[in-house]
């Protein structure tokens, strides 16, 4: 904090150089918004306080700062509402957004699964039940069970195509996925962080909306769904019981 003194008036201004913003980290910045947020504002709103600031500083030295004081609380209200409205869009584009890690492997089980083809029938798949994490933070936020209908294909070897349905069991509600999905043999070698060999790789994307359904915060939910993916396919034959190795990210833009 520095001080201005003219006469018996004394103006205080703040601080804002990046090396004093990041030693605020834990406190409360200007304005008292939390540092955090503070960060994510756009840079030139800095610069324009500062200027403001400088300006209250200038008029006082001047002896106009009874004239034009009203010009300057309103700029800083104008800056303030600006900054809170970027924060607030933020914060709802942020909460849309949602990046979920399908890692672990599961034994194949069979259950049905909605119409894929068009013909009004439920469908049997071939289902997994996988740890679900945050992939921003790498916490465990629930599982999914991940089910593939209507493969075709020669052979593993050669590629294949098939259609899955993703049920996310969160929290806040359940949500349930489903794309259109590319699997391809790797052309080399391929080893995770976690030494999980990688055999596949799969990918799904679309414009159209991609969720059937969903319950709690999801209830009535639409949007994208893009699926980027590794697998070991290496123990499963397509019989009850062999497993299925996943490494499998997953965003889900909600409209």
């Amino acid at each position: 904090m520095y001080q201005h003194k003219h006469g018996d008036m004394v103006i205080q201004t703040m601080d804002l150089s990046a090396s004093n913003l990041k030693n605020a980290e834990n406190k409360t910045t200007l304005f008292s918004l939390p540092y955090k947020k503070f960060k994510k504002m756009h840079k030139i709103n800095v610069l324009i306080i500062t200027n403001v600031l400088s300006i209250i500083v200038s008029t006082v030295v001047k002896g106009q700062f009874i004239m034009n004081i009203k010009i300057v609380i309103i700029a800083v209200i104008s800056i303030l509402l600006g900054m809170s409205s970027t924060v607030s869009a933020a914060d709802k584009k942020g909460g849309k957004i949602l990046v979920m890690n399908l890692v672990g492997s599961g034994a194949m089980y069979e259950r049905m699964v909605p119409d894929s083809n068009g013909d009004g029938e439920d469908e049997t798949a071939f289902c997994f039940d996988i740890d679900l994490f945050n992939a921003k933070n790498g916490r465990l936020v629930g599982t999914a069970t991940d089910c593939l209908s209507n493969i075709t294909g020669a052979d593993v070897g050669a590629g294949l195509a098939l259609v899955g349905t993703t049920y996310f069991h969160l929290p806040q509600g359940n949500l349930v996925t489903r794309g259109n999905t590319s699997v391809r043999p790797v052309t080399q070698a391929i080893t995770t962080a976690d030494g999980q060999l990688i055999t596949h790789i799969t990918g799904a994307a679309g414009t159209n909306n991609a969720i059937l359904e969903g319950t709690g915060r999801f209830k009535n939910s639409t949007g994208a769904v893009r699926l980027s993916g590794m697998v070991d396919l290496s123990q499963f034959s397509a019989a009850v019981g062999d497993p299925i190795a996943f490494d499998c990210l997953f965003v889900i833009i909600l409209d």
